[in-house]
């Protein structure tokens, strides 16, 4: 067996799921992942963090307007906004992209901060169902800690070392 890796496809409503395969067809591979345990974990707190779609279909703008889809059970249970009939907006989905984006490379400070603003922006407004779920998500994320090692699949050539300092020894691995 290979390692698996959280891929984001390369099309419209970007799918995110994982395989074993990697396959160079200008999607975003995130891993490879020793655990495939933690690898589901971080994937079920991604998908409960934000809806996204899960369905195979070819979501293009032109057969959006068609009207060629309808909405599934995903859609019906929450666990997805219904971008197939138009009712999530590109940008929107974009968004949600970009937060996965940096909770996959690292970067929760940045989807932390993001999701603080959009709390308080929902207090100003005297929206506090929507300010609860945004706290909902933060907490999710304070709870979170990958013991995994994820390494970007661009990087090739790099050295690795560390350094341990005592009040009169120092080590270097």
């Amino acid at each position: 067996k290979t390692y698996p890796w959280i891929v984001i496809k390369q099309e419209h409503f970007p799918r995110v799921f994982w395989t074993r395969k990697h396959i160079k067809d200008g999607s975003r591979y995130y891993g490879p992942y020793a655990s495939l345990g933690m690898m589901h974990i971080i994937l079920g707190m991604i998908r409960e963090l934000f809806p996204l779609r899960t369905c195979n279909l070819n979501l293009a703008p032109e057969n959006i307007a068609k009207g060629k889809y309808k909405v599934c059970l995903e859609y019906q249970i929450g666990n997805c906004n219904g971008p197939c009939e138009g009712y999530q907006s590109e940008e929107n989905y974009a968004q949600n992209l970009s937060d996965i984006k940096d909770i996959l490379n690292g970067k929760i400070a940045v989807v932390t901060n993001r999701l603080k603003e959009q709390m308080l922006a929902a207090v100003e407004d005297l929206n506090f169902e929507g300010a609860h779920k945004f706290k909902l998500k933060l907490d999710k994320l304070a709870n979170y800690q990958s013991k995994s090692t994820v390494v970007n699949s661009s990087i090739t050539n790099v050295d690795v070392f560390s350094i341990a300092i005592d009040e009169s020894y120092a080590f270097v691995n």
